[in-house]
This record gives structure tokens, C-alpha cells and sequence, in this order.
């Protein structure tokens, strides 16, 4: 996965062997490769909670002012 880093400093190739990955409580992100503003992510429930073998997906976008105004 080659690094790539948005104005906020992000390395996104970083989240690729951060983040915990098993069969349960996985986080995967994936960003467009013209558009670091654009992402989506896929979060499977962890083993022993209420979203235990659910699968959430979630589409991301940051606006340009990410960095320069609070949420």
C-alpha cells in the first residue's frame, strides 16, 4: 500500500497495520485514490457485544476545513 498524506498529515497506509484486524472487531478503510476527502469504512461488531457479527459501513467525507475548525 503506498503512503499517501492529506493536508491533516494522515498517513493513511499507516491505518492499514494499525488498526486490529481478526475475524471479529476488524476495521477496514478504504480511500479513493484521487480524492483522500472521500473514504469508506467497514467495522465488524466485536465478539460478545450487540454488534457481534454485524457489519457496519460507513461512507466518509471530510471537509476542506477538517484541520482548521473544530467539530
Amino acid at each position: 500500500l503506498e503512503q499517501k498524506t492529506g493536508e491533516n498529515g494522515l498517513g493513511i497506509a499507516d491505518l492499514s497495520s494499525s488498526l486490529p484486524s481478526g475475524h471479529t472487531n476488524a476495521i477496514f478503510l478504504r480511500s479513493d485514490e484521487t480524492r483522500l476527502d472521500v473514504m469508506k469504512s467497514v467495522i465488524f461488531g466485536a465478539e460478545g457485544t450487540p454488534y457481534a457479527h454485524g457489519a457496519f459501513m460507513y461512507d466518509i467525507y471530510v471537509v476542506e476545513s477538517y484541520t482548521d475548525q473544530p467539530c
